[in-house]
């Protein structure tokens, strides 16, 4: 289980969906969600329904575009 107050940030390329190159990183982001961690996935840009997408699986999305 996550310890109180620590936050995740993965760091993630442009991201058109959560295929590809991004697949292991929302991998980890969703295991380390899945443990009790505060996880956060951070993109230069989140494209189409990317948000939507890590919102419905609780993650927290950074999009820096």
């Amino acid at each position: 289980m996550g310890e109180r107050g620590v936050r995740i940030s993965v760091v993630c390329d442009v991201m058109a969906n959560l295929e590809g190159s991004a697949r292991p990183a929302v991998c980890l982001a969703e295991g380390l969600r899945e443990r009790g961690w505060d996880v956060s996935m951070v993109s230069p840009a989140m494209l189409g329904d990317v948000e939507e997408e890590l919102r419905s699986r609780g993650i927290n999305r950074v999009n820096l575009g």
